[in-house]
């Protein structure tokens, strides 16, 4: 099931495009967004086709910051345009359920991890995969997608890094390997958008990205950025928990983070 994602801002519309053959979109959970303190309500509005605008949920913080959704749209019905009305953005995530037991799903494939952390060299791979039968081309990199000016790269391995918010500072500091991060954060579960971890209502924390100490989609998915930067991370199991369940993780748990960054510190030995 193709993970689906969005965050909708105050006063910018959003329009979902059904793409060829994705089928319906299953929208399972809907969370504010970081920034902002009021708490006045944002209400999520919809409207498809001809049919009059209908509110989809209603958020409020510190009294109901996120709620489980559990609504298709089919691609049938054209276009969906998303709206929030209030002050604060409104996180939207889900996924595809293609029509049919033997869909085949387009992907593409960007990078590799590997000892040297070489992140940041193109290549132009792509391949079509079966959900029972993947096939990994030997030393794939990365394709970069950009949208908007927002780069959007997926790992062979599975990790996908999507840049929400771009500072644009060539002298603001970058995120390095083993640097100490100052982040806020949450963490859902991909198979049904429940947060299992967050720091959305607390300051910052402060993590160091060395082995052991964070999971290795933080490692590869936090290097790389600057102060003021904010990116979604797709985790498979392997760059996760892996096969053991911790918290409220289940074993071989794919996971989805929004993480955004407010200050970097060098290690300290």
């Amino acid at each position: 099931m193709p993970f689906w994602g969005v965050e909708l801002e105050p006063g910018k519309p959003f329009t979902h495009h059904f793409g060829r053959g994705h089928g319906k979109l299953h929208i399972s959970k809907a969370t504010l967004g970081i920034m902002g303190h009021t708490t006045e309500r944002s209400i999520v509005q919809c409207k498809t086709g001809d049919r009059s605008p209908f509110f989809l949920l209603s958020l409020r913080r510190l009294t109901n910051e996120s709620c489980t959704v559990g609504i298709d749209f089919d691609e049938e019905e054209g276009d969906v345009i998303f709206e929030v009305l209030g002050p604060t953005s409104v996180h939207l995530i889900g996924f595809y359920v293609a029509n049919g037991p033997n869909r085949h799903v387009l992907i593409e494939n960007n990078l590799e991890d590997d000892a040297s952390h070489d992140a940041y060299k193109d290549t132009e791979v792509e391949k079509e995969i079966t959900e029972t039968n993947v096939v990994k081309p030997p030393e794939v990199k990365y394709k970069e997608v950009e949208v908007n000016g927002l780069r959007k790269r997926t790992f062979a391995t599975g990790l996908v890094i999507e840049e929400l918010k771009k500072v644009n500072n060539e002298y603001s500091r970058i995120v390095t390997p083993g640097n100490k991060v100052f982040i806020r954060y949450f963490g859902q579960l991909m198979s049904d958008g429940i947060i299992y971890e967050s720091n959305i209502a607390k300051p910052p924390e402060w993590f160091q990205l060395v082995n052991g100490k964070v999971i290795k989609g933080w490692e590869i998915g936090i290097n790389g950025m600057r102060v003021g930067d904010k990116r979604r991370l797709t985790v498979p199991p392997s760059m996760g928990y892996g096969s053991e369940e911790v918290k409220s993780v289940s074993p071989n748990e794919w996971l989805v983070f929004e993480i955004e960054l407010f200050n970097i510190a060098d290690a300290v030995a």
